[in-house]
C-alpha cells in the first residue's frame, strides 16, 4: 500500500497486490482486498511517504510525500481513521516491522506510532512489558543518537547504524543465494 501525496487522489492510499496493477483504497475501512492476516506468506508494506516507479504504466500513481502540508494532510488522515484500512491494522498485530531510513527525530515518523500504538492497545502494552510472544522489529538508520536507541529499544525496536544503500545491497545479495 502507498500513500498518494498529490493527484486527483491526493489523501488515499492504493494498494498494489502481487498480480495486477494497483487499486484506489475509496473508504479504507471497507477495503477488504488486503491478503488474510493468517497468510504468513505474503509481506504487507505500507509506505507512509509515497514511492516512485517510473518503470511501468503505474507511473501515473507516483507520488511522495515531501512538503509539509503533504505531512500535514498525511498526519491529519491518520489521526482521524480516515486513511488507512482496518483490515491493514491486523496485520500489525502480530507481524514484525522493518523502519528503513527512518529516524525518530521526524516528528510525523512519531505521530504515526503514537497512532498504531493508539489502534493496537494489547499489543503495545505487550511489547513494553518485554514480552517475548510479540515478534521483534528492526529500524536501519545511520548515525542514530543515543537517545533514538533508547527510544526505538523502548518500541521494541532492535536499530542497526548502517546505509541505507549498504543494507539495500547486502539484502540483494542474501536474497540472491
Amino acid at each position: 500500500m502507498c500513500y498518494l501525496a498529490e493527484g486527483e487522489h491526493r489523501g488515499k492510499f492504493a494498494h498494489w497486490p502481487p498480480e495486477g496493477g494497483p487499486a484506489l483504497i475509496e473508504i479504507p475501512n471497507q477495503y477488504s482486498e488486503l491478503p488474510p492476516r493468517e497468510n504468513r506468506e505474503r509481506t504487507v508494506i505500507l509506505k507512509i511517504h509515497g514511492a516512485v516507479d517510473r518503470s511501468g504504466p503505474e507511473a501515473e500513481w507516483d507520488s511522495f510525500v515531501i512538503t509539509e502540508e503533504d505531512y500535514v494532510e498525511f498526519l491529519y488522515r491518520m489521526t482521524n481513521d480516515s486513511a488507512v484500512p482496518a483490515l491493514f491494522y491486523e496485520h500489525f498485530r502480530d507481524r514484525s516491522f522493518l523502519f528503513l531510513g527512518y529516524s525518530l527525530r521526524d516528528w510525523n515518523l512519531r505521530v504515526v506510532l503514537k497512532s498504531i500504538k493508539k489502534e493496537l492497545p494489547a499489543w503495545a502494552r505487550q511489547r513494553e512489558a518485554g514480552d517475548d510472544e510479540i515478534p521483534p522489529s528492526w529500524a536501519i538508520q545511520r548515525a542514530p543518537s543515543e537517545l533514538e536507541q533508547a527510544l526505538w529499544l523502548k518500541r521494541g525496536v532492535h536499530i542497526f547504524d548502517v546505509p541505507l544503500d549498504d543494507f539495500v545491497a547486502n539484502l540483494r545479495n542474501e536474497m540472491s543465494h
